[in-house]
């Protein structure tokens, strides 16, 4: 009898010994070194570390926004430089910098227009229902609550079926009840297309909640310390978060993060 092996998951990101130097007038700065790493296909991973360790710059190379960097940075197979010329990559930040004299449909809509595609207006109206805005559709940014908001920023990132989502600290403007609502929805949205999702986040529970690894980063010049694999059958609820291997987790990870090497010197506008 012939066992077939399972094919193996498909590569979805793969960054090779990526450093970063940040020149400041006579200043040079190491803010990224040999960070390496992988992603499957449809995985959620999340980058964790101390301030400065280097984050954020991980998912502006991804993102195609850094370009001055050695090493490699591939998305499914092509470089982000030209995912982000073809619109192919969702972002959502903290700020979630809606234009404000946009309806939540046309913020929406941008992702397309931006592309010079025709709207699809299908699409727009899946994604409203996705993140429960249906009903705000015609509703200004100031019109919605921090967590809406975000919510439609997040299905904005999602427009055009992305070949991957950064996200950096989405949430982290948002107070703490708020937060944790805005956990278990991104959970959910998630979960309706499994999208290829990277994740930069100070809050080791939600990491986690949400990931199926966790990455932890050690101070600067930031590098891979350890790589945590979850584990945790999704979907993830509020009872998760009080069970016994949760709280290992978390603990096991503030452990790491907090005996690790603290940062030093400065590295402008990096978390």
């Amino acid at each position: 009898m012939t066992i077939e092996t399972p094919p193996a998951p498909r590569a979805g990101v793969r960054v090779a010994d990526l450093q970063k130097v940040f020149r400041t007038g006579n200043r040079t700065v190491t803010a990224l070194t040999n960070v390496t790493f992988t992603m499957h296909r449809g995985e959620f991973l999340s980058l964790i570390g101390p301030s400065g360790c280097g984050k954020s710059t991980v998912l502006r190379i991804l993102g195609g926004l850094e370009t001055d960097y050695t090493g490699d940075a591939a998305i499914h197979g092509a470089s982000p430089e030209a995912l982000r010329r073809q619109h192919r990559i969702g972002v959502a930040f903290q700020d979630s910098a809606m234009m404000p004299w946009r309806t939540v449909r046309k913020n929406l809509s941008l992702p397309y227009q931006i592309a010079g595609e025709r709207v699809n207006a299908a699409e727009v109206d899946g994604l409203l229902k996705l993140v429960g805005l249906d009903a705000f559709a015609d509703a200004y940014p100031s019109q919605l609550s921090g967590g809406m908001r975000q919510r439609a920023n997040i299905a904005r990132a999602l427009a055009r079926d992305p070949e991957v989502m950064l996200l950096d600290e989405p949430f982290g403007a948002l107070d703490d009840v708020t937060r944790q609502r805005m956990n278990f929805e991104l959970q959910r949205i998630w979960l309706a297309s499994q999208p290829t999702t990277l994740m930069v986040t100070h809050s080791i529970p939600e990491a986690v909640l949400l990931s199926d690894r966790v990455i932890v980063m050690t101070g600067r010049p930031g590098t891979i310390d350890t790589v945590y694999d979850i584990g945790i059958p999704r979907p993830r609820t509020a009872e998760v978060t009080r069970s016994p291997e949760f709280h290992r987790l978390v603990d096991d990870i503030t452990e790491k993060l907090f005996v690790g090497a603290a940062p030093s010197g400065e590295v402008p506008d990096e978390h």
